[in-house]
């Protein structure tokens, strides 16, 4: 019997038939799928994982096609409730369909997502996820304010985050997180952030201004967590800016 599959390098057409045949693998609970070109209908990737029956594990990399965004996103089935704990998606994911995702996932414990995308299309409903602790999240051009609204809506109850970003200055207000942490993660308790402020027109381009933001992050509430911040300013010809990091205080 098969209980783990690693699948590498497989082309998208294949993708379906294979997935099917796993459905022949009853016993399967760890599943990792690496697809090196564009996936069709990426609805129809995810509904066929999410309805293996033991899977608990599970990584997924592909990629998709830009233009047809429809079918990059995902769309609700009530009858399928997936047992998966850890899901990994290495690949473009859009925030409007992350409630339709955890409506899929009512056991996740741990998400990591590589690029999320963002997307305006619809209102993003809320849904509380008891189980889900330990979340890394990859942001591609999302704002704070979007992101914030993330948060709110589905990791409440997280105690682990770790947050690779840029574009938005307000990443690196330290107030904004205070009141964040505060009013909607009260259980956090092991937070990363990694703010990429190079080449970009909205960022800092002076290196006093960078380090009167750090200075923000040297409050009470960050002391007391132990959530220390450091940063390298970049002042090039081709090249200027910050990046903003968290440094573990236990190395």
């Amino acid at each position: 019997k098969i209980e783990i599959l690693r699948v590498y390098d497989i082309k998208s057409t294949y993708i379906k038939n294979i997935l099917d045949c796993l459905m022949d693998l009853p016993e399967l609970y760890s599943l990792t799928i690496n697809v090196i070109d564009n996936i069709d209908d990426v609805n129809i990737f995810y509904i066929k994982i999410f309805g293996l029956s033991k899977l608990t594990f599970c990584q997924v990399e592909y990629k998709t096609i830009p233009t047809k965004t429809n079918r990059n996103y995902l769309v609700i089935d009530e009858t399928i409730f997936s047992p998966l704990q850890q899901l990994i998606i290495n690949a473009d994911f859009p925030t409007n369909s992350l409630d339709i995702l955890f409506s899929y996932l009512p056991q996740i414990r741990r998400l990591s997502i590589d690029r999320l995308t963002p997307s305006t299309t619809k209102q993003i409903k809320p849904i509380i996820m008891p189980y889900l602790k330990h979340v890394t999240l990859k942001l591609n051009n999302i704002k704070f304010n979007e992101f914030e609204q993330i948060m709110k809506n589905f990791f409440e109850n997280i105690q682990i985050l770790s947050i690779n970003t840029n574009n938005d200055q307000d990443y690196i207000q330290a107030t904004k997180w205070e009141q964040l942490i505060i009013n909607h993660i009260p259980d956090l308790n092991i937070f990363s952030l990694y703010y990429d402020g190079i080449d970009n027109t909205t960022s800092i381009h002076n290196h006093f201004q960078l380090n009167e933001l750090i200075e923000n992050f040297n409050s009470s509430f960050w002391i007391e967590r132990k959530w220390f911040f450091n940063y390298q300013y970049v002042d090039e010809e081709s090249s200027d800016g910050g990046i903003v990091y968290t440094i573990d205080p236990y190395r």
